[in-house]
């Protein structure tokens, strides 16, 4: 059988049973239709503590439970994996406490907030024999995607690689409020520069060795900006930009002796040096429209498409088919360690610090 997503199931492959723990922003409008469309998950529950929330997932879900009480409802649908969405600084806790009484996670990132947490999640994971997943859903954008089967199929040297990527949690809006309260994994650091620290090893089959500031600018916690670089393990140089500020900004571009490439929001871009264009001016105009072809219902939400696809790689993961594609606790722990790196370079701007652990 072949579902939507081009991933080829058996007919005799077993749906698994899925709980949706917390019910905020992301669940919501990404999670939720993800496992509505998903052909190996049956959502057998959804938790949330807030009773506003759990009105908005009863008028959304009306045939699963809904409960304030995740004990409570793990008991009464007995699922095979928990879907953790909650505030970041309830995910470790959870996590936990989940794979120690049998069941398999998937959790949303940030994985946690230190590397501390990330640990003991991994290590209640093994201790349990079972699996536990980062929601580092870039991954699984189709221009992420082909931009690394482009730079693998290619014998040509990488000269320069920059990844800015910035979010207005205004926008956002998150029903916790956590992305302004650093103590809760709001800011820019766990919220955006996380990502980059996921994608960027994986993009490159490679690992973040040290880490430096070139410059931050966070002026506010609703202004947020930093510039670093990343020296991986393959010798590569990485420039990012991360901020938290009032527009969504995501462009990936790789830069070798004979094609440049745009990652974007919704596709992959690729010129040749000597055409002489600009692809961040060609990379406006393909998002622009591609944006009215999928409000018309012509084209795929790439950003709601990542869910699906994580969520079946979570699947075959779970069903030790391999993690895939999908970010495992190890990973996570990678991305802690180079955060804490981070913190630590904060302190010395242009000076390089390398991972003391997790590397």
């Amino acid at each position: 059988m072949q579902s939507p997503l081009g991933t080829k199931h058996s007919k005799d492959e077993p749906r698994l049973r899925l709980a949706l723990i917390g019910f905020g922003r992301a669940a919501e409008r990404f999670h939720l239709p993800a496992l509505v469309h998903s052909n190996r998950f049956d959502l057998v529950g959804i938790c949330d503590s807030l009773n506003q929330r759990r009105n908005l997932a009863h008028k959304a879900r009306g045939d699963v439970p809904v409960s304030g009480n995740a004990a409570e409802l793990i008991a009464d649908t007995d699922p095979d994996a928990l879907l953790i969405a909650t505030p970041p600084r309830e995910h470790a806790r959870l996590a936990s406490w989940a794979l120690m009484n049998g069941r398999h996670v998937l959790v949303e990132k940030p994985f946690a907030i230190s590397l501390s947490d990330a640990r003991s999640i991994a290590s209640a994971a093994s201790a349990n024999s079972r699996c536990a997943a980062a929601g580092y859903n870039r991954r699984f954008k189709s221009s992420y995607g082909k931009l690394k089967r482009r730079l693998a199929d290619s014998n040509h040297e990488i000269l320069s690689v920059r990844f800015e990527l910035g979010v207005a949690p205004g926008k956002w809006d998150p029903v916790s409020g956590y992305l302004n309260d650093s103590r809760a994994g709001g800011w820019v650091e766990l919220d955006v520069v996380s990502h980059q620290l996921d994608l960027l090893p994986w993009l490159f089959d490679s690992h973040v060795e040290k880490i430096r500031i070139v410059e931050d600018y966070s002026v506010s916690r609703h202004s947020q900006n930093i510039r670093f670089e990343l020296s991986l393990s393959n010798g590569m140089l990485c420039e990012c930009i991360a901020r938290h500020g009032n527009d969504y900004t995501e462009h990936l571009g790789v830069r070798t002796a004979t094609s440049n490439y745009l990652a974007h929001p919704t596709g992959l871009i690729a010129t040749r040096p000597r055409d002489g264009l600009n692809i961040y001016k060609l990379a406006a105009v393909r998002n622009w429209m591609d944006r009215k072809f999928i409000r018309l219902g012509l084209r795929e939400d790439e950003m709601a498409a990542s869910y699906q696809r994580q969520l079946e790689e979570f699947a075959a993961y779970v069903t030790g088919a391999g993690a895939g594609d999908l970010a495992t606790a190890n990973d996570a722990i990678r991305v802690h360690a180079a955060l804490e790196a981070l913190a630590e370079a904060r302190a010395s701007p242009g000076v390089w610090t390398g991972l003391r652990d997790g590397s």
